[in-house]
């Protein structure tokens, strides 16, 4: 198998199976999912999960979450097999059940690019094995809400466990961070270099490490993913256009149809 296969795909959920022999690099994109939580099942790769700035080398046996608007993309290693379980979901489909949305915390009740790994070990309760078979081995809607929910609460379980926070934040991180916390100003290349203390080769190199795209399209990116995130929660792109780093609207417009595909006023 060389392209995905989408197993389901209805009302806010979703789950899809893929298996590369020989994944192209070049087609791990950074991205993000503006309404979705998302579990990615490593079964099989060599590669780095990028995450807000946050690397995290894989293995098999491996669960990633990622909670809406987190960017990121995968870093593949091309001479092993790419064999992955993704589910997408929206956290309203257990609003019915856990109105405080109990085991959706290691989603929630964390900071982007922090906790997105959890590695299966002898000693761990995670059988998420078994669980993500039996999804693709019947996948019908009752079938993956119902192991999906018990998944979820052995993730939370493991989320509740005492967790070590690194002291230091990774540059990346810290840089990642800046820009997201400072769109609305005119951030440069430079800036960046002056503030952090570091050469445009090094800012350069490490950018495309981390994100896969250099400086300047991650921040065209992150402003693109920050104006679908706030329409998406009401504002209007009238408003929101400058919050974003931009002076004029049309400007705005124009590059969000670019970068979208559709206008502003369609979300």
């Amino acid at each position: 198998m060389e392209k995905e296969q989408i197993l389901y795909d209805a009302e806010g959920l979703r789950l899809a199976y893929g298996r590369f022999e020989t994944p192209n690099s070049s087609k791990q994109n950074l991205h993000h999912h503006p309404q979705s939580c998302e579990i990615l099942c490593i079964h099989q790769c060599k590669g780095v999960f990028h995450v807000e700035g946050s690397a995290y080398p894989v293995n098999p046996g491996d669960l990633i979450l990622i909670q809406p608007n987190e960017a990121h993309y995968m870093e593949v290693n091309p001479s092993a097999p790419y064999d992955r379980t993704v589910i997408r979901f929206h956290a309203s489909l257990f609003d019915s059940m856990d109105s405080q949305r109990t085991i959706l915390r290691p989603f929630f009740e964390r900071q982007i690019g922090k906790r997105n790994l959890y590695r299966q070990s002898k000693s761990s309760k995670l059988e998420w094995s078994q669980i993500i078979n039996s999804m693709r081995n019947n996948p019908n809607r009752q079938t993956i809400l119902f192991k999906l929910t018990g998944l979820l609460e052995q993730l939370y379980e493991e989320f509740s466990q005492p967790y070590l926070e690194s002291e230091k934040e990774p540059l990346e991180y810290r840089i990642m961070q800046y820009i997201k916390e400072n769109l609305h100003e005119q951030i440069s290349t430079q800036t960046l270099c002056d503030r952090f203390f570091i050469s445009r080769t090094q800012l350069h190199q490490r950018f495309i490490k981390a994100t896969g795209i250099s400086v300047g399209r991650y921040i065209a990116a992150r402003r693109m993913m920050t104006a679908q995130q706030l329409i998406t929660q009401g504002g209007k792109p009238t408003d929101i256009y400058t919050q974003c780093g931009f002076r004029d609207y049309s400007t705005f417009y124009r590059a969000y149809i670019k970068y979208h595909g559709h206008s502003p006023n369609k979300e």
